[in-house]
Order: C-alpha cells, then sequence, then structure tokens
C-alpha cells in the first residue's frame, strides 16, 4: 500500500509560480501538490414560496515533479450542491454545506486524484 508524506512549503504553488517550484530542491520531496480556489461560495435564488440554494466549489488541482515547470497533473474539481427550502435558509446552513460537505468532498477528491497519479493503480484505495 502506498503512503504520502506531506509537509508545508514557503510557496505558494499554482501555475503562476511553478517556476519557484522548480528551484525548491530535495527537500521538498519528489512531486509537489499546489492550485487555485476558483469558486467557493453559494448563491442564493428567491421564487415565489421557495428559495434555491446552490453551492460551488472549484479547485484547480496542480501536481508538480521535483524541478519541473510544466504539471505531471493539472485537473479542475468541481462538485456543486443546489437544494430547494420552504421558506428560506440560514446564512450558516449555507456556509456550514459549502464547508462540511462541497469542500470536503473536493479536498477527498484531489487527495485521491493526487494518489491515483503518482501510485501505481494495484496500491490505490479509494477512500469510498
Amino acid at each position: 500500500m502506498a503512503g504520502i508524506k506531506a509537509k508545508a512549503l514557503d510557496l505558494v504553488l499554482s501555475k503562476s509560480s511553478a517556476s519557484g517550484a522548480a528551484d525548491l530542491g530535495k527537500d521538498a520531496g519528489d512531486y509537489q501538490v499546489g492550485g487555485q480556489i476558483l469558486a467557493f461560495d453559494f448563491n442564493i435564488q428567491p421564487g415565489m414560496w421557495t428559495v434555491t440554494s446552490r453551492r460551488t466549489a472549484i479547485v484547480n488541482l496542480n501536481l508538480y515533479r521535483r524541478g519541473e515547470t510544466q504539471p505531471f497533473l493539472e485537473q479542475p474539481i468541481t462538485e456543486m450542491d443546489t437544494k430547494e427550502y420552504a421558506m428560506g435558509v440560514a446564512h450558516s446552513v449555507n456556509v456550514n454545506t459549502l464547508v462540511n460537505e462541497i469542500f470536503r468532498k473536493v479536498a477527498h477528491q484531489m487527495v485521491q486524484r493526487t494518489a491515483e497519479k503518482i501510485a501505481p493503480p494495484s496500491q490505490v484505495v479509494s477512500g469510498k
């Protein structure tokens, strides 16, 4: 079974800062994971008797090999949720669902896709 050893870097790794990733050296490990949050929001659309709440999280995942400036993996990861409420929805419900359900699924997919890319298929175990 494959494992992932991770540590924080002194660089926010995205496509625009990839040239800095090439200079991180051996202490950064064989791969660096970064990305950009493209959407992290909710939208409320009122209707006649109901309110529709849409929650969205999109992260562009970038995986780099040490010393390279082009991504080894570049993939947007998206999760969305739409629910209709009879009279309205509290702000705290939207924030809680966005963080604890929608973004949690995005984070899980980021780890899963990274593991699938760097480990042989026989060693990747799905968390579902």
